[in-house]
């Protein structure tokens, strides 16, 4: 049976948006997948969630793009910093989590952290 693939991103900056278009690319040719569906994840949150994850970042790069570097240097420890971002990310996620539950996928690819903290959430649970 060929399988359901979801790939979840998000619009904070270009990068995570054309991984995410590569992607669907390359599943699309493989033979056994019969279904992609690619979205932004950020569309399924709520209005000033998206904002802060996509302005901010914005924001961050064009004045401060050391600082940037540098808070993702020390935020990059899933460990000790996920546990603060996933309360929020999950508290604003419930049209997402219907999302992956109505697409039924095999397969979830994230070119982002929140849809996988809220993935691996979900797991947990």
């Amino acid at each position: 049976m060929k399988k359901r693939i979801m790939i979840l991103s998000a619009s904070v900056g270009s990068g995570h948006m054309k991984a995410a278009d590569a992607l669907e690319r390359a599943f699309r040719a493989h033979p056994h997948v019969g279904e992609v569906f690619s979205d932004d994840s950020l569309d399924h949150t709520n209005v000033l969630h998206k904002q802060f994850y996509s302005g901010l970042y914005k924001r961050l790069s064009a004045v401060m793009p050391e600082f940037l570097g540098w808070w993702y240097e020390r935020s990059d420890d899933p460990w000790a910093t996920d546990r603060v971002r996933l309360l929020i990310d999950v508290a604003q996620a419930q049209p997402l989590i219907n999302l992956i539950h109505d697409f039924n996928p095999d397969h979830i690819v994230c070119t982002h952290f929140m849809p996988a903290g809220v993935i691996a959430h979900l797991l947990r649970r």
